[in-house]
């Protein structure tokens, strides 16, 4: 090898590109509504990826920032068919250089993700697992050649290590419980990067499932700042779990947070959004002197599919899982003599609601008959699985009168969740519904959004069994003003059985009244126990009614989004008097509602 004259220092450009959160959006067909998009899709990205790849001034890394094996049905199908993971092909094809691991990346067991890292050529890397796990590296070094403008050549070693939120443990609890736990995300990185160092690392890049928040220690979930901040040694970072975009113009009031410039407290950042519609690209400018290469200048941008073509070899890779994906979402489940939908999932609940409520309740029934558990009425915690948010205007449940089909359950069911029950109080209720009602944020004379900013739907369970209202407007805390079962008052030493998802009884959402292990935890999935209740039972032609309803001292207008799609059934949500607004730029319709 020939090295550069000591004289003159070594110069090059190292181009990081990263996709996250890709969640088997392997082409822009959606499996759930049966519709494609074309503002997403792994096949798109592959050619922005190989233009970004041929137009680099210097070497390249491509990498994975995980949560892609699970997603849309695709994940689930490509699980369980002959041969290799069609993700593990598409990075291979694509030549990533390593592929880190998100929360959800353990939804469907360790069994099934040990084989499919097993089944790929690009090494997996996470520095969050309490042990060693089959396949899985805490770190690696990419070595690379540096070819200068003298035609002289110099060695340059990349250290990559990744690491998630330690609540994957929470989530995925009925899975993962005794076989495997996670450090916290600022710790792992840390004990990485500094092992990365001695290992000779030059540069060190983290690929961080974690999103952007302050620099709160409370905060394990979202902890990219404080790793920025207090992890030395790291070069470049990878964000993604918050399925945003960064750089951003609207973290321009975080600490430490440069939106301009990308970077987290100096650290060059970026997070391309999710469902393969960004690719991320970091360009460090690197000196190598006496004390080895280190970074000089960065730039920070993300890619769009503007218009690229579909990669040939991405979508003959993705085919025959797309083929057994439609063939599964066609086959009907159930009948119903209604069309229902979830657009107006932030005023009331509905019939898509009641449906997954009523197949949890049936199946604890089921299980506590008999036990000492059966003298308790049985209630069901639900939140609206599809409800826009950041997956976008077409993020609704959607099913015409006539044949429910398996897309309309993966839409209704979208995680591996399993059926629990807890016992709770009246008390205990009140307090897990005042934590729901956080969903809300109106500005107090309203002529605002209705939302918090960035809240996610499957935080708002509303108890099926039981009537709410709630004032939104009232400080959190004292938001529920009544609670009711058959019309009479909920006393707060009443007692109840509460169905809920193994997410939700798991601990996910930090709800109130989960702290004790749950007091029934059924191996049964969701969408198991809801396509046994659609089998036996056919859906009426009456819409369900809502299970919580506003309490307002005065009438005052807000803003809410929905489906464009909403303005077909303006008349179920007549007595808030709604008002389309017309179409906001991410596609939604904005829509003044009278509380």
């Amino acid at each position: 090898m020939r090295e550069h004259p000591k004289d003159s220092p070594a110069e090059t450009v190292l181009r990081l590109l990263a996709t996250s959160d890709v969640h088997m959006h392997l082409t822009g067909w959606d499996g759930r509504v049966d519709d494609a998009s074309a503002s997403r899709g792994f096949n798109r990205l592959a050619s922005v990826i190989r233009a970004a790849r041929a137009d680099a001034p210097g070497p390249v890394l491509l990498l994975d920032n995980g949560d892609s094996l699970q997603g849309t049905p695709l994940g689930e199908v490509a699980v369980g068919m002959a041969g290799c993971h069609p993700w593990a092909e598409l990075l291979d094809t694509l030549e990533y250089d390593a592929a880190g691991l998100g929360n959800h990346d353990f939804d469907f067991g360790l069994d099934a993700l040990t084989a499919f890292c097993a089944a790929s050529r690009t090494q997996v890397v996470s520095a969050s697992p309490d042990r060693p796990l089959p396949n899985i590296v805490p770190h690696i070094i990419v070595d690379r050649t540096v070819t200068l403008p003298s035609g002289h050549t110099h060695p340059l070693r990349v250290g990559i290590t990744s690491v998630l939120p330690p609540q994957t443990l929470v989530w995925n609890h009925a899975l993962l419980a005794g076989k495997v736990g996670f450090l916290a995300g600022v710790d792992a990185a840390r004990q990485s990067v500094a092992a990365l160092r001695r290992d000779g690392a030059d540069i060190i890049v983290v690929l961080c499932h974690s999103g952007i928040s302050s620099l709160s220690p409370d905060d394990t979930e979202n902890f990219a700042c404080p790793l920025a901040h207090s992890v030395p040694g790291v070069d470049a970072m990878i964000l993604g779990h918050t399925h945003e975009r960064f750089p951003d113009t609207g973290y321009g009031t975080v600490t430490g947070v440069d939106p301009d410039q990308g970077t987290l407290f100096g650290v060059p950042a970026a997070m391309p959004g999710f469902a393969a519609a960004l690719l991320a690209q970091i360009d460090l400018c690197l000196v190598h002197d006496h004390e080895g290469w280190h970074v000089t200048e960065h730039s920070v941008r993300l890619r769009d599919l503007e218009d690229a073509e579909p990669d040939r070899d991405a979508t003959r890779l993705a085919a025959p899982c797309i083929a057994a994906t439609r063939a599964r979402m066609q086959t009907v489940v159930g009948q119903t003599g209604h069309g229902f939908h979830s657009y107006f999932a932030m005023l009331q609940s509905g019939t898509a609601d009641a449906i997954v409520a009523t197949a949890m309740q049936r199946s604890v029934k089921a299980a506590i008959n008999g036990t000492d558990l059966a003298h308790l009425p049985v209630l069901s915690a639900i939140a609206p699985a599809a409800a826009g948010g950041r997956a976008g205007p077409n993020n609704y449940v959607t099913a015409s009168k006539g044949e429910i089909q398996a897309r309309h359950l993966a839409m209704m069911c979208p995680y591996q969740n399993t059926v629990w029950a807890q016992r709770m109080t009246g008390a205990t209720l009140a307090a897990y519904l005042e934590r729901s009602a956080q969903f809300f944020a109106p500005h107090p004379s309203g002529l605002g959004p209705l939302l918090a900013p960035n809240a996610p739907a499957f935080n708002f369970d509303t108890v099926h069994g039981l009537h709410m209202t709630l004032d939104p407007f009232a400080p959190l805390g004292a938001r529920v003003t009544s609670l009711t079962r058959n019309g009479v008052p909920v006393s707060a030493d009443d007692a109840f059985l509460v169905a809920m998802t193994s997410y939700r009884g798991a601990g996910g959402g930090d709800f109130p009244g989960l702290e004790e292990p749950a007091s029934l935890q059924l191996d049964v999935p969701v969408v198991d126990a809801l396509r046994s209740y659609l089998a036996a039972h056919p859906i009426g032609d009456v819409q369900s009614p809502s299970v919580w309803s506003f309490a307002s001292a005065v009438p005052r207008h807000v803003l809410i989004e929905t489906s464009p799609r909403a303005v077909n059934h303006l008349e179920e949500i007549a007595h808030f008097r709604p008002e389309p607004l017309g179409l906001t730029d991410t596609g939604f319709m904005s829509m003044r509602v009278t509380l």
